[in-house]
C-alpha cells in the first residue's frame, strides 16, 4: 500500500454516502520472478476502530477516477511473473481515523492474511 487519503467526493461518482467519507487507496504490487498471481479488489478491506470491515464500494469501483499511470482494481485479474501494477481501490466508511486494511488470500487460495495499519 502507497498511500491513502479520505475525501467528501469522488469524480464521476459524487458525494460520499451520508454520514460517510470516501477512502481512496493506492496500492503497488508487484509479482516475482516465475510466480503468477491472481488478485482483485474483493480480497481488500478496510476496518475502522470499532473493528468494522469495509469491502470496497461497488459503484465507486464501476465509476470512480484513476489517475495517470494508475487504474481502478478490478474484482479479478493475473498478473505476469516480474510484473508490477499499480491500482486504486475506494472504500466508504463513517469512522476513518486509524484504519488497518486486511488483504485476504484471492479466492481459495492459502496463504496469510495481510494487516496494514496506519496513524
Amino acid at each position: 500500500m502507497e498511500s491513502w487519503r479520505t475525501d467528501d467526493s469522488i469524480d464521476g461518482v459524487g458525494p460520499a454516502p451520508d454520514g460517510e467519507e470516501w477512502v481512496i487507496v493506492n496500492v503497488w504490487i508487484r509479482t516475482s520472478v516465475g510466480e503468477e498471481i491472481t488478485l482483485g479488489s474483493t480480497q481488500w478491506a478496510a476496518e475502522d476502530f470499532q473493528g468494522v470491515r469495509h469491502a470496497p464500494d461497488s459503484e465507486a469501483m464501476r465509476n470512480g477516477s484513476a489517475s495517470g499511470e494508475r487504474e481502478v482494481m478490478p474484482e479479478r485479474t493475473t498478473m505476469d511473473p516480474n510484473d508490477a501494477e499499480k491500482y486504486r481501490l475506494y472504500f466508504s466508511a463513517s469512522y476513518t481515523r486509524d484504519l488497518t486494511f486486511v488483504i485476504t488470500p484471492y479466492g481459495r487460495n492459502d496463504g496469510p492474511t495481510i494487516r496494514v495499519t496506519s496513524d
